[in-house]
């Protein structure tokens, strides 16, 4: 399971380097679902939406945390999304709560 964001389809002014990492990443990320496709490996994006990090904060000083999701709210979608049950293969989980 690999993080992903929204951001790399809605690109916005000063988060240029940020999006094209993850575009990078997204595109490694589908190549190899795609090359272990026939194994036992699940391999996937989880998209949070938008998240109280660290980083977030940092990137918009100002805004409300209480008003976006919490670290402890997201990670439950997440670790379930890494248990042996999961059969999804090369797709990108999108959260919202």
């Amino acid at each position: 399971m690999f993080v992903t964001t929204g951001r790399v389809q809605r690109p916005k002014p000063y988060w240029g380097p940020y999006g094209a990492t993850k575009a990078g990443m997204e595109h490694l990320v589908k190549t190899w679902a795609m090359e272990v496709a026939e194994s036992r490996l699940r391999v996937n994006l989880f998209d949070p939406d938008v998240v109280a990090t660290k980083m977030r904060a940092q990137a918009m000083p100002g805004e409300d945390p209480a008003t976006i999701a919490q670290p402890a709210d997201v990670a439950p979608a997440l670790a379930d999304l890494c248990m042996p049950a999961e059969t999804r293969q090369g797709e990108t989980v999108l959260f919202r709560r």
